[in-house]
């Protein structure tokens, strides 16, 4: 009868053991909506393309098994986007690849559009077991389109807006500056990121690319 004992025992730690090991195993769950600058400032702060470098890697980083990821590019206004993919299959991520490889630069810059752009994103898309997350690839120089209307204070105020809607929302972003040419505004893109509870980088070396997006990966 011991013998019975022991063995019913050692079934329920055996089927506990299994039950604990299933969220190991379990779909990844991040949400990465990645927001890339292609204007033409880019060309002397990022002339590399560190900034693909690192969409890229974040895309071979994620999980086969669900991870999301969405691509916009913007530069004064979104150029291109991709909505949120789930990742299922090697194919997902060589699509993405490729889209984030297509984008050409355009004249001016108005960073408060690809932030609001992602948040429109995540906001269509976000689903309640998984953790949304903005990075975003930029110098911070804003330069409007001057035939247009909007102004520098409009940018700002729906930049403000936007930051106040992802911290609300519990999108945060983390910040990759790009400054190959020193003329980064780093004011700006540290208080992107601090501001939505997000973290800000600064590189302009593809060597630093593999410890900022384990950092990024580690914090969900």
């Amino acid at each position: 009868s011991s013998f019975v004992v022991l063995a019913f025992i050692f079934s329920i730690i055996d089927s506990f053991h299994v039950f604990a090991a299933g969220p190991v195993h379990a779909t990844s769950r991040i949400e990465g909506v990645l927001v890339v600058d292609v204007s033409k400032s880019m060309l002397t702060s990022d002339p590399f393309k560190i900034s693909n470098e690192a969409m890229k890697m974040f895309v071979d980083m994620s999980s086969l098994k669900g991870d999301k990821i969405g691509v916009i590019a913007y530069a004064n206004d979104v150029v291109s986007k991709k909505p949120l993919v789930k990742i299922q299959s090697e194919q997902d991520k060589i699509a993405i690849k490729d889209f984030i490889d297509l984008q050409d630069k355009h004249p001016n810059t108005d960073i408060s559009v690809g932030v609001t752009e992602a948040i429109k994103s995540l906001d269509n898309s976000h689903e309640t077991d998984y953790f949304p997350l903005i990075v975003l690839l930029a110098d911070g120089n804003n330069e409007l389109d001057k035939t247009k209307s909007k102004t520098n204070k409009q940018a700002d105020d729906e930049l403000a807006q936007g930051m106040a809607d992802a911290k609300t929302k519990g999108y945060p972003i983390y910040v990759i500056g790009l400054n190959a040419d020193g003329k980064l505004n780093k004011t700006i893109l540290e208080t992107i990121a601090t501001s939505t509870a997000g973290k800000y980088f600064e590189t302009s070396t593809a060597n630093d690319l593999p410890g900022i997006l384990s950092e990024i990966f580690a914090a969900h």
